[in-house]
């Protein structure tokens, strides 16, 4: 089953954990930068630190060759 708004969303579940985890890090993420400026004050941390994890929790879910669970053929 492919979901036609998300045309690389994974189908086995431990890919589309890590998609999913990795989607919603790095949409927190925004969302702290965005309170932080609109609170009006900085945040200071290093972004290979805080965007790494969700990014590399994304690619794991949707590239094939780093996907924990390989995914069947259409």
């Amino acid at each position: 089953m492919r979901n036609n708004w998300i045309p690389c969303f994974p189908t086995r579940w431990l890919n589309r954990s890590l998609f999913l985890i990795g989607t919603a890090g790095i949409a927190l993420q925004w969302l702290a930068v965005g309170y932080a400026w609109w609170q009006g004050f900085s945040v200071s941390f290093h972004w290979w630190f805080h965007w790494l994890a969700p990014l590399l929790c994304v690619l794991w879910g949707t590239i094939p060759r780093l996907q924990l669970q390989p995914e069947p053929k259409p």
